[in-house]
C-alpha cells in the first residue's frame, strides 16, 4: 500500500510541476499592459525669456528613469526647436525647458526600453 501511495504522490507532484511550468510559460507569453502616457505636467514661464516654457512632472509622473520626449506641434518653430528630450529621475520626476508660445500644443511621451507610451497632449496657456 505504501508503494502505491508513493507512486501516486510522485505522479501528483509531477503533474503539479508541469501545470506550474505551463502557467509560467503562459504568463510570459501573455501581452503586457501598454505604457501609460505621462501625467499632465506643471507649466511655468517664471524667469524664462519669451518663447520658452518649463514643463515638469513630479515623482510618479512617468516611470523611474524613463526618457521623456516632448514635441511641439507648432510648425512656426524650426524643426530643431520642436523636439526636446530629458531623463526622469529614479522617482519618475522630470523637468525640461522647451521652446513654445501661448496656444501651442505639445505632445509628451515616455520611452521605457523600446516601448513608447501614447501621448499626453497639453496646450500652453
Amino acid at each position: 500500500m505504501c508503494y502505491i501511495a508513493c507512486i501516486v504522490g510522485r505522479i501528483l507532484r509531477r503533474g503539479l510541476s508541469f501545470a506550474l511550468a505551463a502557467a509560467l510559460v503562459g504568463a510570459c507569453a501573455a501581452p503586457t499592459l501598454p505604457l501609460p502616457p505621462p501625467a499632465i505636467p506643471n507649466i511655468s514661464f517664471s524667469g524664462l525669456p519669451k518663447g520658452q516654457v518649463q514643463l515638469s512632472g513630479g515623482p510618479g509622473s512617468v516611470l523611474a528613469n524613463a526618457e521623456v520626449i516632448i514635441t511641439n506641434e507648432s510648425t512656426r518653430l524650426p524643426a530643431a526647436e520642436r523636439v526636446e528630450a530629458t531623463l526622469a529621475d529614479g522617482a519618475g520626476a522630470w523637468s525640461k525647458v522647451i521652446f513654445a508660445n501661448h496656444g501651442d500644443f505639445v505632445d509628451i511621451v515616455q520611452l521605457e526600453s523600446t516601448e513608447l507610451s501614447s501621448p499626453q497632449t497639453v496646450q500652453i496657456p
